[in-house]
């Protein structure tokens, strides 16, 4: 019997597709652009039962533990992070760079996360050395996100105890990268070992490493290869199997919006429809493609209700369609996902939000009605910083008589007095109350 087919009967086969499947909705989670619009409390790590357990730092180090191990892992590996007193903390690379200021650090952390990525895409291998992330950090992130490509091992004693079992020879120079590469080379050019995934392969390396074994077949066809010819196939791969990484995001977007604005002309030049009918034509056409699929990914439940079937939920946008150019249009941001009942509320105007995401409700529904409806006035809805920006472009269009202004100095308030021409106001913000404003002045408007 050989190595291999020692390893294959004791291999836990199941164990191992649970690991992959966990890999792979982590990034559907956290697909990468969306990383950027990752809140704090949506990234940082903390000790056990502080901060948010389901946090992108702590379910890429502990949640999938199993697929590699970090070793011994100290939370400044991500730059930012809560340190021991359960306060933000900066790693030394940021703190000499940013001194106190958190929230520029995490921007800046968040863009280096997204440019690793996507500059291993391109090929740009030196910059994926030079990225001022923690190397440990840098290296998880790759084998998460390329995990079809890249065997999910992070230290380097371990890949070179790996290429040593395989029989693979490197420089003393290559980096872990290349060394990556070579033994996913090796894997594809075995016909016994091709089949195997990433995961059982690195369980193969990691067996005959610790037994000082060496694998059976030489990797001659490997080992003839410059690191210049192993980087050039790789790339031809990654190229050939971008649907693998779930990296085709911004394909997907472009074709979206060249053929959004294909539709329009086209429905544009059919003079028999009015003007209603043409937008109908156009947004049940995104509505039903790659916009609402982005927001099923992020979200994957009504933003109000928590309802999750995808047959029940809508695409919902909050700057009106009407008055957004086709990238806002297609702006994931400018959507919230609802189900069919809230997305009619939304649409009606009969629901919006303040600027904290705090549910505004209108007088134009009954207690009952609101009861019935499965609202209340304690609903916040997550907005980040772009959302916020196209529901104050939603509040200052909505054109229904209203119930809550929009005041350009305080926010969205409800009114609680006005007199008899709805000219003066006088509204509320939380529990603070201003005197009466005019909405002859242009700093009020009415919102409904």
């Amino acid at each position: 019997m050989t190595e291999l087919e020692k390893y294959l009967k004791d291999l836990d086969k199941p164990k191992n597709e649970a690991i992959e499947a966990k890999r792979k909705q982590f990034i559907i989670d956290y697909p990468v652009d969306n990383i950027n619009d990752l809140s704090l409390d949506e990234f940082l790590i903390a000790k056990e039962g502080f901060g948010n357990p389901n946090s992108f730092c702590r379910r890429i180090s502990y949640g999938l533990k199993t697929l590699a191990s970090v070793g011994n892992m100290f939370f400044n590996i991500f730059g930012i992070y809560y340190d021991k007193n359960n306060e933000i903390a900066l790693s030394d690379t940021f703190s000499k760079k940013f001194g106190n200021d958190y929230d520029a650090a995490f921007v800046y952390i968040k863009s280096l996360i997204t440019r690793l990525l996507s500059e291993f895409l391109k090929h740009n291998y030196t910059y994926i050395d030079e990225c001022e992330l923690n190397n440990q950090f840098k290296q998880r992130l790759l084998i998460v996100y390329f995990g079809d490509i890249l065997i999910p091992v992070t230290a380097t004693e371990t890949i070179n105890g790996y290429c040593n079992a395989m029989n693979l020879a490197f420089e003393k120079d290559d980096t872990t990268l290349d060394k990556n590469f070579s033994l996913f080379l090796f894997k594809n050019s075995s016909e016994e070992l091709k089949s195997l995934s990433n995961i059982d392969y690195m369980g193969l390396c990691d067996c005959l490493w610790r037994q000082h074994i060496k694998y059976d077949n030489q990797a001659d066809s490997v080992n003839k290869l410059d690191r210049t010819d192993k980087r050039i196939i790789v790339n031809k791969y990654i190229e050939q199997n971008e649907e693998l990484f779930g990296f085709t995001e911004e394909k997907n977007y472009k074709k979206e919006l060249e053929y959004l604005s294909n539709i329009e002309t086209t429905v544009e030049e059919v003079k028999q429809i009015d003007s209603t009918e043409k937008e109908l034509l156009v947004k049940n056409r995104i509505g039903q493609g790659w916009f609402r699929n982005q927001l099923i990914k992020k979200y994957k439940k009504c933003m109000i209700c928590g309802i999750s079937n995808n047959k029940l939920l809508r695409a919902s946008h909050i700057k009106n369609w009407s008055i957004s150019n086709n990238e806002e249009r297609l702006d994931i941001n400018n959507g919230l996902l609802l189900c069919a009942q809230h997305d009619a509320l939304f649409d009606r105007c009969l629901i919006t939000s303040d600027d904290n995401g705090d549910i505004k409700i209108s007088k134009q529904l009954s207690e009952e009605d609101i009861s019935i409806l499965g609202l209340n006035r304690s609903i916040n809805i997550p907005l980040n910083e772009k959302m916020k920006r196209y529901m104050l472009e939603h509040n200052k269009n909505l054109e229904s008589k209203c119930d809550i202004v929009l005041s350009e100095k305080y926010g969205v308030g409800e009114i609680i007095e006005q007199d008899s021409d709805y000219i003066n106001v006088r509204f509320k913000i939380g529990e603070k109350r201003f005197i009466k404003e005019s909405l002859k002045n242009g700093l009020l408007k009415k919102v409904f």
